[in-house]
């Protein structure tokens, strides 16, 4: 769970469809290369597991999907993300002081938690940065035990903070120590990463009021209040990053949701926050032939 190393990468580059559970629904997206063979997105129909696994069945059923081998992709509120740095050290040592480190940021003991890692060197320093992910052991095996349920042989089980992560991975002419915030839109709530390399570095997830507030802001032309919920969280995300690793940048926020939901927010959350402000379009185009609705990116 969490980072991915490289045999994962090609296990995932391998895989034929992807599944995203999400708080409200589930999304199914097959490829061949480059086309998208079949997609599907099915509401939950309730809290239990059993609703999840009836989701998940009928989403295989509508997009005719006969492989049982699938990346899944959870919920990233569900999964603990810790940055910190450490001494360069022999990579026999490497799990033993990762591990040691962790627990001064971690609230619950690290045998009680299905946990991984990525450590990068830090250019000009005898340190390693070190990005942190964990699940408990409990909610691993219960996701472990949906999918079988379901059918599904889980190829890798990741936050949907990496799958975002990874998606963004690579931009031309980044430095490296500049990052990228991605946030995925939905309707009722937000998920921001800070990210680079793949890997991200900051979680954040936001829960948006009634739409309601919404639907009333559009009619008297003000900024949608879930906008406005954005833009208070990734200015207090973002100056908390940059307050805690001030040789850093972030460079560039995308955004990825409705296109008719998030779409107008660009122009305007560039100026309040001064950084460059893009739609997602440009990383899934590059990925696939005929276009993809920007709610799949997770799964894509």
């Amino acid at each position: 769970v969490g980072v991915v190393d490289e045999a994962d990468h090609h296990r995932i580059v391998g895989a034929a469809a992807g599944l995203v559970i999400r708080s409200g629904e589930v999304e199914i997206l097959a490829m061949k290369g480059k086309q998208v063979t079949s997609r599907a997105r099915v509401a939950i129909d309730g809290k239990e597991d059993h609703h999840l696994v009836e989701a998940i069945q009928r989403a295989r059923e509508a997009a005719g999907l006969k492989t049982k081998r699938l990346a899944v992709s959870i919920p990233s509120q569900d999964v603990l993300v810790r940055f910190f740095t450490i001494p360069a050290v022999p990579p026999t040592e490497l799990d033993a002081v990762v591990q040691f480190e962790a627990r001064k940021y971690l609230p619950f003991k690290t045998d009680t938690l299905i946990w991984d890692y990525c450590a990068v060197p830090v250019p000009g320093s005898n340190q390693l940065d070190v990005v942190f992910s964990a699940v408990s052991r409990d909610l691993f095996r219960q996701v472990q035990d949906v999918c079988a349920s379901a059918g599904i042989q889980p190829l890798l089980i990741e936050p949907r903070s990496v799958s975002l992560a990874r998606l963004v991975e690579s931009v031309n002419g980044t430095a490296p120590n500049e990052f990228t915030c991605v946030v995925e839109v939905e309707q009722d709530a937000a998920h921001l990463a800070i990210v680079k390399r793949g890997v991200p570095y900051l979680t954040r997830d936001v829960a948006f009021a009634s739409s309601t507030d919404a639907g009333a802001a559009s009619q008297t032309g003000e900024m949608d209040p879930r906008g406005q919920r954005v833009l208070s969280e990734l200015s207090v995300s973002m100056n908390f990053f940059l307050r805690e690793y001030p040789s850093t940048a972030v460079s560039r926020i995308v955004l990825f949701g409705e296109e008719g939901l998030v779409g107008p927010w660009c122009r305007w959350l560039a100026d309040q926050l001064h950084c460059m402000v893009e739609m997602g379009n440009a990383y899934v185009d590059s990925r696939v032939e005929g276009g993809l609705p920007l709610p799949f990116a997770s799964a894509l």
